[in-house]
């Protein structure tokens, strides 16, 4: 392995992390490797615009992994698919729609969103975004259904198999402080787990209609599976 470019990837990885920004000697404790070498490779991180030095010296993301993902974004099968479905998913439940792809480090990474109104509902339904297991319906989700994706050995029993079952999750607003959220796997014409449809948002707005909301979460998902397969075939 090329310790300097996995250094120089852990390095943007903890800058994509936060528009925060960074001290050198802070960057340098969390990678573990001299002040000197994450200077070195901060410095190059700028150069190529990963990375912007502010006027106190700190460091921040840059705007070149925009334009690096950018095609990934607008060519990705599952985000095409899901598009029009998802805006249709938040018109109707009043809540943020997202469809989200399992990513390293056991998390289900946001590929779209789209809000109600045009107003984001919960701060975690953002393009980009990991969604981890514990804590979010679409992380649950993928941990239950995906060998190796994440250790669910915290998820008791009954619910691991209702999961399994159901390929579906509702977080109860119980456990969570502000926000409730759903999640219902999208499978290919093989029966594999390709993705998550989620839907998230005040758990007021959950706990008035949640009946609904699962009814309008499972039907969309079936529709992007549906949508994925005619994507993903090839032109006769």
């Amino acid at each position: 392995m090329n310790n300097t470019l996995a250094n120089g990837l852990r390095l943007l990885d903890l800058l994509s992390a936060t528009a925060e920004s960074f001290a050198v000697t802070d960057l340098a404790a969390r990678l573990g490797v001299p002040k000197s070498h994450a200077h070195r490779l901060l410095q190059t991180l700028v150069e190529q615009g990963y990375a912007v030095q502010d006027e106190d010296r700190r460091y921040r993301i840059g705007m070149e992994p925009l334009v690096v993902s950018k095609a990934l974004l607008a060519n990705h099968p599952l985000r095409r698919a899901a598009r029009p479905i998802l805006h249709r998913l938040a018109v109707a439940t009043g809540l943020d729609a997202i469809v989200s792809i399992p990513h390293r480090g056991g998390s289900a990474l946001v590929l779209a969103a789209v809000h109600p109104d045009g107003e984001q509902r919960d701060p975690g339904s953002a393009i980009g975004n990991r969604l981890r297991y514990p804590g979010s319906a679409s992380g649950t989700l993928l941990a239950a259904l995906i060998d190796g994706f994440a250790d669910p050995s915290a998820m008791p029993a009954d619910d691991h198999a209702a999961i399994v079952r159901d390929r579906f999750v509702w977080l109860d607003p119980s456990q969570r402080a502000e926000t409730n959220a759903m999640a219902a796997a999208v499978s290919d014409l093989a029966g594999v787990v390709v993705g998550v449809l989620g839907i998230s948002g005040p758990r007021r707005r959950f706990a008035e209609i949640h009946a609904e909301a699962r009814i309008e979460l499972r039907a969309a998902a079936e529709l992007v599976a549906v949508a994925l397969s005619t994507v993903n075939r090839p032109n006769t």
